[in-house]
């Protein structure tokens, strides 16, 4: 990919903010401009140098429309909601004819929007969708690095023409130089998987946080519910942080595959409480069942970065309420080069055993476990 590549992005966000920024850093000289709604937003893009020109968009313009900025780009990345995308991919292609593409969790209503657009024969459009975000959103959360070793699923139609087929390629190339993994995928295929390992968690973790906040509101003392919430809670409901419009826009813009996947789900939970509360009482091994199920499952999602989650471990350590506790252990860990990814200083520890989260690189788990021991602290 040409380090001079000419680069746009329509809603600079978290998403379209880390484009901008992990674009960037790979090609320092590359052309790179954006539109957003928000003046702070521009203001602050161009202050830190991400982009070479910025422009306020609101409503569809003639030739002073702020799209025209579009012009002379290789790639413009559509970062705005879904129900949104088509709209904006049209108002790009009448001033750039480079591959537009989009980023939305939901691939099959855009590649059907886009493909009911007047445009749709002269576009050179590629649906994408990066499997990477956060539960923060707005450009003060961007970062460079965000695609790092995230899969990056690319969509074409399945009558694509041979130099559909070529974007793609070259769509692949170019987010491949910020990190990312990219995987071809046809778009209801890519709904139904991302039914299930993207929407459908976040309806559960959803679902988790409600009913602790309503059960707890019943207790003498419903602020001991977040006291005690160990880290298995704070794990599986982090994304319940998540913008609730979002993920109201994303769910009912896939509901033809997360209706079947909460389904599913609620069958399966159907299962448990029938198991649990069998009338000769709890079937363990049949309730084990269920655990070792997901166990294995959970177990055998790639590792070492390169699936949907990342090959990290976490090592649980016991250390005393001290000063300089904390930085002893960065320093034995950072001394033999394993480098932590994450810290958690636990209250509750009715699971856990230890009082510190450490999360490393999986494949250094073992290596991590024995300097620490070797160190004097204890992994448990």
């Amino acid at each position: 990919m040409a380090p001079s590549v000419r680069i746009g992005v329509v809603g600079l966000g978290l998403i379209g903010g880390s484009l901008a920024q992990g674009f960037r850093r790979v090609f320092p000289d590359a052309r790179i401009v954006g539109v957003d709604r928000k003046p702070a937003v521009l203001e602050r893009i161009l202050s830190d140098g991400t982009l070479d020109e910025a422009r306020l968009f609101g409503d569809e313009g003639g030739a002073d429309d702020a799209f025209s900025v579009f012009a002379p780009c290789d790639f413009v990345f559509v970062c705005t909601p879904v129900h949104l995308t088509a709209a904006h991919a049209a108002r790009v292609a009448r001033f750039c004819r480079g591959v537009v593409t989009d980023v939305g969790s939901c691939k099959s209503v855009v590649m059907r929007d886009v493909a009911a657009l007047p445009e749709a024969a002269s576009m050179r459009f590629v649906g994408g969708h990066p499997m990477a975000g956060s539960e923060r959103v707005g450009y003060a959360f961007a970062r460079p690095n965000l695609f790092e070793n995230a899969i990056y699923v690319l969509c074409t139609p399945e009558t694509a023409t041979a130099a559909a087929e070529r974007d793609a390629d070259t769509l692949a190339a170019l987010v491949s130089a910020i990190g990312a993994l990219p995987v071809r995928l046809d778009a209801v295929e890519h709904d139904r998987i991302a039914a299930l390992v993207s929407h459908l968690p976040h309806v559960a973790a959803a679902a988790l946080s409600a009913v602790a906040a309503r059960e707890g509101a019943a207790l003498r003392d419903p602020d001991r519910v977040k006291q005690l919430a160990a880290g298995g809670f704070r794990d599986i409901t982090r994304i319940a942080s998540s913008n609730p419009d979002l993920w109201a826009g994303i769910s009912a813009d896939n509901v033809a595959q997360l209706l079947p996947a909460l389904d599913a789900y609620l069958r399966l939970l159907s299962d448990y409480r029938a198991r649990l509360a069998a009338a000769a009482g709890p079937d363990r091994p049949a309730l084990a069942a269920l655990f070792e199920e997901g166990r294995a499952f959970r177990d055998s999602v790639a590792t070492g970065g390169r699936g949907l989650l990342e090959g990290s471990a976490t090592l649980v350590v016991t250390i005393d309420d001290r000063p300089g506790a904390l930085a002893g252990i960065a320093s034995v860990l950072g001394t033999r080069g394993i480098g932590i990814r994450n810290l958690n200083i636990v209250n509750s520890r009715v699971y856990e055993g230890g009082c510190l989260h450490v999360q490393i690189d999986e494949r250094q788990l073992d290596e991590a476990r024995r300097v620490l021991e070797e160190a004097g602290h204890e992994c448990v």
